[in-house]
Protein backbone atom coordinates (compact mmCIF):
# COMPACT_ATOMS: atom_id res chain seq x y z
CA UNK A 1 0.00 0.00 0.00
CA UNK A 2 1.35 3.44 -0.95
CA UNK A 3 2.04 5.88 1.86
CA UNK A 4 0.12 9.13 1.56
CA UNK A 5 0.30 12.41 3.44
CA UNK A 6 -2.72 14.47 4.48
CA UNK A 7 -2.78 18.16 5.34
CA UNK A 8 -4.58 18.72 8.64
CA UNK A 9 -5.12 21.68 10.95
CA UNK A 10 -5.35 22.00 14.71
CA UNK A 11 -8.11 24.14 16.20
CA UNK A 12 -5.59 26.95 16.74
CA UNK A 13 -4.64 26.96 13.05
CA UNK A 14 -1.37 25.01 13.25
CA UNK A 15 -0.78 23.15 9.98
CA UNK A 16 0.01 19.42 10.20
CA UNK A 17 1.37 17.08 7.53
CA UNK A 18 0.18 13.65 8.68
CA UNK A 19 1.72 10.53 7.14
CA UNK A 20 0.11 7.28 8.29
CA UNK A 21 2.61 4.43 8.12
CA UNK A 22 1.00 1.16 9.16
CA UNK A 23 3.18 -1.08 11.29
CA UNK A 24 5.77 1.62 12.00
CA UNK A 25 7.32 1.01 15.45
CA UNK A 26 8.51 4.63 15.61
CA UNK A 27 6.90 8.02 16.09
CA UNK A 28 8.64 10.71 14.00
CA UNK A 29 7.91 14.42 14.30
CA UNK A 30 9.52 17.40 12.61
CA UNK A 31 8.72 21.08 13.10
CA UNK A 32 9.77 23.38 10.26
CA UNK A 33 9.98 27.14 10.86
CA UNK A 34 9.95 29.22 7.68
CA UNK A 35 13.09 31.16 8.57
CA UNK A 36 16.74 30.77 7.61
CA UNK A 37 19.75 32.67 6.41
CA UNK A 38 17.77 34.53 3.71
CA UNK A 39 15.81 36.38 6.43
CA UNK A 40 18.92 37.86 8.05
CA UNK A 41 20.76 41.14 7.49
CA UNK A 42 24.35 42.32 7.76
CA UNK A 43 23.97 43.00 11.49
CA UNK A 44 22.76 39.54 12.49
CA UNK A 45 24.23 37.01 10.04
CA UNK A 46 23.93 33.51 11.49
CA UNK A 47 21.25 34.35 14.06
CA UNK A 48 18.78 31.73 12.73
CA UNK A 49 21.39 29.03 13.32
CA UNK A 50 22.37 30.43 16.73
CA UNK A 51 18.75 30.42 17.94
CA UNK A 52 18.48 26.79 16.84
CA UNK A 53 21.43 26.03 19.15
CA UNK A 54 20.04 28.08 22.03
CA UNK A 55 16.67 26.29 21.98
CA UNK A 56 18.45 23.22 23.40
CA UNK A 57 19.78 25.15 26.42
CA UNK A 58 16.67 24.94 28.55
CA UNK A 59 12.91 25.51 28.39
CA UNK A 60 10.20 26.50 30.85
CA UNK A 61 9.75 22.82 31.72
CA UNK A 62 13.12 21.14 31.11
CA UNK A 63 16.75 21.85 31.93
CA UNK A 64 19.48 21.44 29.34
CA UNK A 65 20.45 18.04 30.80
CA UNK A 66 16.85 16.82 30.83
CA UNK A 67 16.46 17.82 27.18
CA UNK A 68 19.47 15.67 26.28
CA UNK A 69 18.30 12.66 28.30
CA UNK A 70 14.64 12.35 27.31
CA UNK A 71 15.04 10.97 23.75
CA UNK A 72 17.49 8.29 24.88
CA UNK A 73 15.12 7.14 27.63
CA UNK A 74 12.46 6.79 24.93
CA UNK A 75 14.51 4.76 22.46
CA UNK A 76 14.96 7.73 20.19
CA UNK A 77 17.10 10.54 18.91
CA UNK A 78 16.66 14.18 17.95
CA UNK A 79 18.41 16.91 16.03
CA UNK A 80 18.00 20.32 14.43
CA UNK A 81 19.37 22.14 11.41
CA UNK A 82 19.25 25.53 9.73
CA UNK A 83 19.33 26.21 6.00
CA UNK A 84 18.54 28.91 3.47
CA UNK A 85 14.79 29.10 4.06
CA UNK A 86 14.02 26.93 7.07
CA UNK A 87 15.03 26.00 10.61
CA UNK A 88 13.95 22.49 11.52
CA UNK A 89 13.66 20.44 14.72
CA UNK A 90 13.23 16.67 14.36
CA UNK A 91 12.69 13.82 16.83
CA UNK A 92 12.05 10.09 16.61
CA UNK A 93 10.89 7.97 19.56
CA UNK A 94 9.57 4.47 19.91
CA UNK A 95 5.85 4.65 19.18
CA UNK A 96 4.83 4.10 22.82
CA UNK A 97 6.67 7.32 23.73
CA UNK A 98 4.88 9.52 21.19
CA UNK A 99 3.51 11.87 23.84
CA UNK A 100 6.99 12.43 25.29
CA UNK A 101 8.26 13.35 21.81
CA UNK A 102 5.46 15.88 21.27
CA UNK A 103 6.01 17.35 24.73
CA UNK A 104 9.77 17.77 24.25
CA UNK A 105 9.51 19.28 20.76
CA UNK A 106 6.80 21.66 21.96
CA UNK A 107 9.08 22.83 24.75
CA UNK A 108 12.09 23.29 22.46
CA UNK A 109 10.27 25.27 19.79
CA UNK A 110 7.63 27.19 21.75
CA UNK A 111 9.04 27.59 25.28
CA UNK A 112 12.84 28.10 25.16
CA UNK A 113 14.15 30.40 27.89
CA UNK A 114 17.44 31.43 26.21
CA UNK A 115 19.40 31.56 29.49
CA UNK A 116 21.65 34.61 29.38
CA UNK A 117 24.39 32.84 31.35
CA UNK A 118 24.72 30.21 28.58
CA UNK A 119 24.73 32.59 25.61
CA UNK A 120 28.48 33.22 25.61
CA UNK A 121 29.22 29.52 26.01
CA UNK A 122 26.99 28.68 23.03
CA UNK A 123 28.65 31.41 20.96
CA UNK A 124 32.00 29.73 21.56
CA UNK A 125 30.55 26.39 20.42
CA UNK A 126 29.12 27.92 17.23
CA UNK A 127 32.43 29.68 16.52
CA UNK A 128 34.19 26.31 16.92
CA UNK A 129 31.76 24.91 14.34
CA UNK A 130 32.58 27.87 12.08
CA UNK A 131 36.33 27.30 12.42
CA UNK A 132 35.93 23.58 11.74
CA UNK A 133 34.31 24.43 8.41
CA UNK A 134 37.43 26.42 7.48
CA UNK A 135 39.39 23.16 7.40
CA UNK A 136 36.92 21.42 5.10
CA UNK A 137 37.60 21.91 1.39
CA UNK A 138 34.00 21.42 0.33
CA UNK A 139 32.74 23.92 2.92
CA UNK A 140 35.29 26.45 1.67
CA UNK A 141 34.33 25.79 -1.95
CA UNK A 142 30.61 26.24 -1.28
CA UNK A 143 31.23 29.43 0.71
CA UNK A 144 33.32 30.71 -2.21
CA UNK A 145 30.55 29.77 -4.63
CA UNK A 146 27.78 31.61 -2.78
CA UNK A 147 29.98 34.65 -2.16
CA UNK A 148 29.73 35.38 -5.90
CA UNK A 149 25.93 35.68 -5.82
CA UNK A 150 24.42 39.11 -6.41
CA UNK A 151 21.61 38.56 -3.93
CA UNK A 152 22.78 39.48 -0.42
CA UNK A 153 20.38 36.93 1.06
CA UNK A 154 22.22 34.05 -0.62
CA UNK A 155 25.86 35.04 -0.56
CA UNK A 156 26.55 34.76 3.19
CA UNK A 157 27.20 31.52 5.12
CA UNK A 158 24.34 30.09 7.17
CA UNK A 159 26.50 29.96 10.28
CA UNK A 160 27.35 33.67 10.04
CA UNK A 161 30.67 35.31 10.93
CA UNK A 162 32.63 35.46 14.17
CA UNK A 163 31.95 39.17 14.69
CA UNK A 164 28.19 38.87 14.12
CA UNK A 165 27.94 35.76 16.31
CA UNK A 166 29.69 37.60 19.15
CA UNK A 167 27.41 40.62 18.76
CA UNK A 168 24.04 38.96 19.51
CA UNK A 169 22.28 40.18 22.65
CA UNK A 170 19.39 38.48 24.39
CA UNK A 171 17.09 41.21 23.07
CA UNK A 172 18.29 40.45 19.52
CA UNK A 173 17.48 36.78 20.06
CA UNK A 174 14.02 37.42 21.50
CA UNK A 175 13.08 39.94 18.82
CA UNK A 176 14.08 37.59 16.00
CA UNK A 177 12.53 34.53 17.65
CA UNK A 178 9.21 36.27 18.35
CA UNK A 179 9.00 37.53 14.77
CA UNK A 180 9.41 34.16 13.06
CA UNK A 181 8.47 31.39 15.52
CA UNK A 182 4.71 31.74 15.17
CA UNK A 183 1.75 29.53 14.24
CA UNK A 184 1.34 30.99 10.76
CA UNK A 185 5.02 30.55 9.91
CA UNK A 186 5.57 26.90 10.76
CA UNK A 187 4.40 23.43 9.85
CA UNK A 188 4.54 20.15 11.76
CA UNK A 189 5.23 16.88 9.97
CA UNK A 190 4.31 13.60 11.69
CA UNK A 191 4.91 10.04 10.47
CA UNK A 192 3.51 7.21 12.59
CA UNK A 193 1.02 4.38 12.96
CA UNK A 194 -1.36 6.33 15.18
CA UNK A 195 -4.98 6.99 14.30
CA UNK A 196 -5.58 10.48 12.91
CA UNK A 197 -8.14 11.36 15.58
CA UNK A 198 -5.88 10.18 18.43
CA UNK A 199 -2.91 12.06 16.99
CA UNK A 200 -4.84 15.32 16.68
CA UNK A 201 -6.10 14.93 20.25
CA UNK A 202 -2.51 14.52 21.48
CA UNK A 203 -1.21 17.47 19.48
CA UNK A 204 -4.07 19.71 20.66
CA UNK A 205 -2.95 19.11 24.26
CA UNK A 206 0.56 20.43 23.65
CA UNK A 207 0.89 22.70 20.61
CA UNK A 208 0.15 26.33 21.58
CA UNK A 209 -0.96 29.22 19.40
CA UNK A 210 1.65 31.89 18.69
CA UNK A 211 0.52 35.11 17.07
CA UNK A 212 2.43 36.34 14.04
CA UNK A 213 2.63 36.53 10.26
CA UNK A 214 3.78 34.01 7.70
CA UNK A 215 6.91 34.88 5.73
CA UNK A 216 6.17 35.42 2.06
CA UNK A 217 8.16 33.45 -0.49
CA UNK A 218 11.20 35.42 -1.59
CA UNK A 219 12.11 35.90 -5.21
CA UNK A 220 15.89 36.01 -5.52
CA UNK A 221 17.88 38.38 -7.68
CA UNK A 222 19.66 35.68 -9.68
CA UNK A 223 23.06 35.76 -11.30
CA UNK A 224 23.93 35.26 -14.90
CA UNK A 225 27.15 33.32 -15.55
CA UNK A 226 30.15 33.78 -13.28
CA UNK A 227 33.52 32.20 -12.61
CA UNK A 228 35.22 32.62 -9.24
CA UNK A 229 38.45 31.08 -8.00
CA UNK A 230 40.28 31.02 -4.69
CA UNK A 231 43.39 29.33 -3.36
CA UNK A 232 44.27 27.16 -0.37
CA UNK A 233 47.76 25.86 0.30
CA UNK A 234 47.18 22.67 2.29
CA UNK A 235 44.93 20.70 -0.07
CA UNK A 236 45.61 17.63 -2.18
CA UNK A 237 42.61 18.06 -4.47
CA UNK A 238 40.87 20.96 -6.12
CA UNK A 239 37.10 21.33 -5.81
CA UNK A 240 35.08 22.40 -8.84
CA UNK A 241 31.44 23.43 -8.42
CA UNK A 242 29.55 23.87 -11.68
CA UNK A 243 25.90 24.94 -11.54
CA UNK A 244 23.50 25.35 -14.46
CA UNK A 245 20.20 27.14 -13.89
CA UNK A 246 16.81 26.11 -15.23
CA UNK A 247 13.22 27.32 -14.88
CA UNK A 248 11.05 26.07 -12.02
CA UNK A 249 8.49 24.68 -14.48
CA UNK A 250 11.14 22.15 -15.60
CA UNK A 251 11.88 20.81 -12.11
CA UNK A 252 10.49 17.29 -12.62
CA UNK A 253 12.21 16.95 -16.00
CA UNK A 254 15.44 18.12 -14.36
CA UNK A 255 15.08 15.37 -11.74
CA UNK A 256 15.05 12.77 -14.52
CA UNK A 257 17.89 14.48 -16.40
CA UNK A 258 19.99 14.52 -13.22
CA UNK A 259 20.27 10.71 -13.07
CA UNK A 260 21.30 10.52 -16.72
CA UNK A 261 23.73 13.40 -16.37
CA UNK A 262 25.55 13.00 -13.07
CA UNK A 263 23.94 11.16 -10.17
CA UNK A 264 25.32 7.67 -9.62
CA UNK A 265 27.80 5.32 -11.25
CA UNK A 266 25.60 4.85 -14.33
CA UNK A 267 25.59 8.57 -15.14
CA UNK A 268 27.39 10.10 -18.11
CA UNK A 269 29.55 12.30 -15.89
CA UNK A 270 30.82 9.33 -13.90
CA UNK A 271 31.43 7.14 -16.94
CA UNK A 272 33.15 9.82 -19.03
CA UNK A 273 35.12 11.98 -16.62
CA UNK A 274 36.03 9.42 -13.98
CA UNK A 275 35.98 6.01 -15.68
CA UNK A 276 37.05 6.82 -19.24
CA UNK A 277 39.24 9.88 -18.68
CA UNK A 278 40.44 9.10 -15.10
CA UNK A 279 40.34 12.81 -14.32
CA UNK A 280 38.91 12.55 -10.81
CA UNK A 281 37.77 10.29 -8.00
CA UNK A 282 34.67 12.01 -6.61
CA UNK A 283 32.09 13.35 -9.04
CA UNK A 284 28.33 13.74 -9.03
CA UNK A 285 25.33 15.99 -9.43
CA UNK A 286 22.12 16.92 -7.64
CA UNK A 287 19.14 19.24 -8.01
CA UNK A 288 18.91 22.41 -5.93
CA UNK A 289 15.51 24.11 -5.80
CA UNK A 290 14.76 27.03 -3.47
CA UNK A 291 11.87 29.20 -4.68
CA UNK A 292 13.06 30.67 -8.02
CA UNK A 293 16.65 29.42 -7.52
CA UNK A 294 16.75 26.16 -9.51
CA UNK A 295 20.06 24.57 -10.46
CA UNK A 296 21.54 21.37 -11.79
CA UNK A 297 24.63 21.24 -9.56
CA UNK A 298 27.86 19.40 -10.32
CA UNK A 299 30.70 18.75 -7.85
CA UNK A 300 34.11 17.31 -8.74
CA UNK A 301 37.32 16.85 -6.77
CA UNK A 302 40.59 16.15 -8.58
CA UNK A 303 44.33 16.26 -7.85
CA UNK A 304 45.71 17.47 -11.20
CA UNK A 305 44.86 21.14 -10.84
CA UNK A 306 45.78 21.81 -14.47
CA UNK A 307 42.88 19.63 -15.67
CA UNK A 308 40.19 22.10 -14.63
CA UNK A 309 39.58 23.50 -18.13
CA UNK A 310 39.46 20.01 -19.65
CA UNK A 311 36.85 18.94 -17.09
CA UNK A 312 34.70 22.00 -17.82
CA UNK A 313 34.89 21.23 -21.55
CA UNK A 314 33.86 17.63 -20.92
CA UNK A 315 30.80 18.78 -18.96
CA UNK A 316 29.72 20.97 -21.89
CA UNK A 317 30.29 18.11 -24.32
CA UNK A 318 28.23 15.68 -22.22
CA UNK A 319 25.24 18.04 -22.29
CA UNK A 320 25.57 18.68 -26.04
CA UNK A 321 25.94 14.98 -26.80
CA UNK A 322 22.67 14.18 -25.04
CA UNK A 323 20.75 16.29 -27.57
CA UNK A 324 21.77 13.97 -30.40
CA UNK A 325 22.45 10.70 -28.60
CA UNK A 326 20.03 10.41 -25.68
CA UNK A 327 18.86 6.80 -25.42
CA UNK A 328 15.40 5.63 -24.40
CA UNK A 329 17.01 3.09 -22.08
CA UNK A 330 18.83 5.87 -20.20
CA UNK A 331 15.53 7.66 -19.62
CA UNK A 332 13.81 4.54 -18.32
CA UNK A 333 16.72 3.74 -15.97
CA UNK A 334 16.69 7.34 -14.72
CA UNK A 335 12.97 7.16 -13.95
CA UNK A 336 13.50 3.88 -12.10
CA UNK A 337 16.28 5.47 -10.03
CA UNK A 338 14.09 8.48 -9.20
CA UNK A 339 11.30 6.16 -8.06
CA UNK A 340 13.78 4.05 -6.09
CA UNK A 341 14.91 7.11 -4.13
CA UNK A 342 11.30 7.88 -3.23
CA UNK A 343 10.60 4.32 -2.11
CA UNK A 344 13.79 4.25 -0.01
CA UNK A 345 12.58 7.44 1.67
CA UNK A 346 9.25 5.80 2.46
CA UNK A 347 11.10 3.00 4.27
CA UNK A 348 12.83 5.50 6.56
CA UNK A 349 10.22 7.17 8.77
CA UNK A 350 12.58 9.81 10.12
CA UNK A 351 13.77 10.84 6.66
CA UNK A 352 10.22 10.78 5.29
CA UNK A 353 9.02 13.02 8.10
CA UNK A 354 12.07 15.30 7.85
CA UNK A 355 11.72 16.03 4.12
CA UNK A 356 8.05 17.10 4.15
CA UNK A 357 8.34 20.63 5.68
CA UNK A 358 11.03 21.76 3.22
CA UNK A 359 8.96 20.58 0.28
CA UNK A 360 5.91 22.30 1.69
CA UNK A 361 7.65 25.68 2.08
CA UNK A 362 9.20 25.28 -1.38
CA UNK A 363 5.80 24.51 -2.95
CA UNK A 364 6.87 21.02 -4.03
CA UNK A 365 4.92 17.77 -3.86
CA UNK A 366 4.27 16.31 -0.40
CA UNK A 367 2.87 12.99 -1.62
CA UNK A 368 5.33 10.65 -3.27
CA UNK A 369 2.60 9.12 -5.43
CA UNK A 370 2.09 12.54 -7.06
CA UNK A 371 5.80 12.88 -7.78
CA UNK A 372 6.04 9.38 -9.26
CA UNK A 373 3.08 10.18 -11.50
CA UNK A 374 4.84 13.32 -12.78
CA UNK A 375 8.12 11.43 -13.29
CA UNK A 376 6.31 8.89 -15.49
CA UNK A 377 5.07 11.69 -17.77
CA UNK A 378 8.57 12.97 -18.63
CA UNK A 379 9.45 12.26 -22.27
CA UNK A 380 12.62 12.24 -24.31
CA UNK A 381 11.42 15.43 -25.99
CA UNK A 382 11.00 17.10 -22.57
CA UNK A 383 14.60 16.28 -21.61
CA UNK A 384 16.11 17.40 -24.92
CA UNK A 385 14.06 20.60 -24.80
CA UNK A 386 15.36 21.31 -21.27
CA UNK A 387 18.98 20.72 -22.32
CA UNK A 388 18.54 23.09 -25.27
CA UNK A 389 17.07 25.75 -22.99
CA UNK A 390 19.97 25.32 -20.55
CA UNK A 391 22.54 25.64 -23.34
CA UNK A 392 20.79 28.62 -24.93
CA UNK A 393 20.55 30.39 -21.59
CA UNK A 394 24.29 29.77 -21.06
CA UNK A 395 23.86 30.55 -17.38
CA UNK A 396 26.79 28.73 -15.80
CA UNK A 397 28.02 29.49 -12.29
CA UNK A 398 31.45 28.03 -11.57
CA UNK A 399 33.61 28.10 -8.45
CA UNK A 400 37.05 26.52 -8.23
CA UNK A 401 39.08 25.97 -5.08
CA UNK A 402 42.65 25.83 -6.36
CA UNK A 403 45.99 25.16 -4.67
CA UNK A 404 48.68 27.75 -4.03
CA UNK A 405 51.94 27.01 -5.81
Amino acid sequence: MRITTKELKLKNGTKILYTKKIGDPFFSLSIGINVGKINENNNNRGISHYIEHMCFNGTKKYTKDEISNIPYKCGGDFNANTGKIMTQYTIQHLKEYAEEAIDLMTQLVFFPIFPKELMQKEKKIVIEELKQSKDDSYSIAFELFYSAFKDERLKHPTIGYEDTINSYTKNDILEYYNKYYNTNNLIISVCCDIDEYELLKLLEQYIPYREGKAVENIKFNLNTSFYIENFKSDIQQGILLYNISFDREDLVTAEVLNFIYGEGMNSRLFKKIREEKSLCYEIGSYIQSVHNLNNLCTYISFSDFNKKDEIIEEISFILLDMIENLKDEEIEISKIQAKRNILIEEENSSRLCFNKPGRYFNNEYINSIDFISEIEKVTKENIICLIKKIIKKDNKQIAFLNKND
